[in-house]
């Protein structure tokens, strides 16, 4: 369920939901702003240049999307069987258990704090993050939910262009699992 003002030019969807049998559930809701500049840029596109290889699609894309102006996102995931799927998976093509993967992994998401300060990421994002993915990819947890809803709306250039912005307070950042 969603909408469009064009007043402010702010698209709201209440309720997205996608789900893959035996695999996952993903629920969104969201309020961005910028989507008649996000349309704008796409028009500006030269989608020749694109199919030609002459377009680099990660800068065409950060072009795109920093247009849009970030009020709330949240995105869920419940776990119908996708994390065992997939670290099954990963597990033949490394030559290894999923269990041995599942250990192998959530160690990694033990050092995430350490290495994302390494990036200039506020640790208490990665500590956040980590804490929930830990507790899904673990089984702990069913649900793993990842949101923001600063109190002043965010680009993605205003990021990009100044790391200490990444902060939970100015993101009005939160990750849990549940």
């Amino acid at each position: 369920e969603s909408s469009y003002d064009p007043e402010t030019d702010i698209g709201t969807t209440e309720s997205s939901r996608f789900a893959l049998a035996d695999a996952f559930v993903l629920n969104t809701t969201s309020e961005i702003g910028g989507l008649s500049r996000m349309a704008a840029a796409m028009e500006e596109m030269d989608s020749e240049a694109f199919a030609n290889g002459e377009q680099d699609p990660q800068a065409m894309m950060m072009e795109i999307y920093s247009e849009l102006d970030f009020y709330n996102f949240s995105l869920s995931l419940t776990d119908e069987g996708l994390v065992d799927k997939a670290l099954g998976f990963f597990a033949v093509q490394q030559g290894t258990t999923p269990e041995t993967l599942r250990t192998n992994i959530l160690t990694m998401m033990g050092a995430l704090p350490a290495m994302a300060q390494g990036f200039g990421v506020d640790p208490n994002i990665a500590a956040d993050l980590s804490a929930a993915l830990s507790g899904f990819i673990s089984g702990d947890a069913g649900e793993l939910t990842i949101s923001f809803d600063p109190e002043t709306p965010f680009t993605l250039t205003e990021l990009m262009h100044d790391p200490t912005q990444l902060t939970k307070e100015r993101l009005g950042f939160s990750a849990t699992a549940e």
